[in-house]
Parts: structure tokens; C-alpha cells; sequence
């Protein structure tokens, strides 16, 4: 069906299929800041109600938990595994293929390219289960590494630490791989998307002159 020229998707797709797309158009919505902006209109706005001492003592939280995302962060496993990442993984969909065993008594760096845009296939494959990259390779504990700006958000630097995601800083990085405190356990995974912003920038270059 075609309205103004735009072809939009048949009315009678599958509801799988339509739960696969609501699952990506969620991730979208999260890369493009929709939960910065909720998290910031719920802080200002709760500032002016009764529930003013909510954002108080978020402030509070905020300020003592700041470097939580530089000192391995604080995943919680239950969201790994939400239906919504297998009916994203399924969209394209999105396989992890091993091609050797790794040590679990070692640390690793995954080195991810190319960035890519919304960084898809890294963000189902190290921030979530659906890929069974526990099952792949058992004893690994996977940090997606993302850019700070993430964690500088209410919301958003919440749920990107709760999906094991750090900070792209050297200090993050030595934390996570020296084995320091959060860490202890061998067999940390910090997959860093080479290139970072600077790649995307490019590509967006690319795509507008092209």
C-alpha cells in the first residue's frame, strides 16, 4: 500500500512479524534519546509536584552512583533475557556464529566493525542472551562498551548498565580486564565498536552524498 509515494507494510502481516517490528522501533526510540527525554521531563517535572523529593533523591543516587559506569558497571541478568530481544534478534535476524572456543580464565577485547549506524547486531549479540552467547561461550560475561554520553542520562544510563553495557573510557576498560572488585571473576568480554561516533559520522556523510 502506497500513500504519497511512501509504501507502508500490508495490513495483514502476522502479529509475530508485527511484534518484531515494534521490538526494533523500540531500540530505535532508545538510540535516538526518546528515555534521555523521559528521564529529564520526569525529573523537572516531578521537581514541581509533591513527588518533588523523588527526583531529590534521584539527584542524590546519581551523584554517588556517577562512576558506577567506568567501575563495571551493574548489570541484572532478568533484563538479558526479555521476550522483546528475541523478537528484535528475529526482525533481520541476527545470528552469533562461533568460530573457536575462548578460555574463560582469560579477558578479552571483541573487536565489533563496521559501527554501523544504531549498532544493531552489537547491541542484541553482548548487551542481551537472545543470541545464547552464555551458551556459546560459557564462563564469558559480556560488556558492551558504548559512549559516555549514555550514562549521563537518567533512564537511559540506567537501563543501558542494567543490559551490562560500560563506558568507553581507558579506566572502564582497565577495570573491567585488571579482574578489580565488581570484575573479580575471569573471563570479562569488553566489546568495543571500532570506530565509534567518528566511523558514524562518516557513514552518514556517505549515505547524504551518495
Amino acid at each position: 500500500m502506497k500513500i504519497f509515494g511512501i509504501e507502508f507494510a500490508p495490513l495483514y502481516l502476522p502479529l509475530k512479524r508485527r511484534l518484531q517490528t515494534l521490538a526494533v522501533l523500540f531500540y530505535v526510540l532508545l538510540f535516538l534519546q526518546a528515555f534521555s527525554i523521559i528521564g529529564f521531563f520526569l525529573f523537572i517535572y516531578l521537581l514541581f509536584t509533591k513527588f518533588y523529593w523523588l527526583s531529590l533523591l534521584y539527584a542524590i543516587w546519581y551523584y554517588i552512583d556517577f562512576n558506577r559506569p567506568y567501575s563495571g558497571g551493574r548489570k541484572v541478568s532478568w533484563s538479558k533475557t526479555w521476550s522483546i530481544w528475541k523478537y528484535f534478534r528475529d526482525y533481520f535476524p541476527i545470528k552469533l556464529v562461533k568460530t573457536v572456543n575462548l578460555d574463560p580464565n582469560e579477558n578479552y577485547i571483541f573487536a565489533i566493525s563496521p559501527h554501523g549506524i544504531m549498532c544493531f547486531s552489537a547491541m542484541i549479540n553482548f548487551a542481551t542472551d537472545a543470541t545464547e552467547f552464555p551458551n556459546l561461550f560459557p564462563g564469558l560475561e559480556p560488556h558492551l562498551i558504548t559512549l559516555n554520553g549514555q550514562f549521563y542520562s537518567p533512564l537511559m544510563r540506567e537501563f543501558f548498565m542494567m543490559c551490562g553495557a560500560c563506558a568507553c573510557e581507558e579506566k572502564s576498560l582497565k577495570y573491567i580486564l585488571t579482574n578489580k572488585d565488581r570484575c573479580k571473576k575471569k573471563g570479562q568480554v569488553c566489546a568495543l565498536l571500532i570506530g565509534g561516533a567518528r566511523l558514524v559520522r562518516i557513514i552518514i556523510f556517505l549515505i547524504f552524498k551518495y
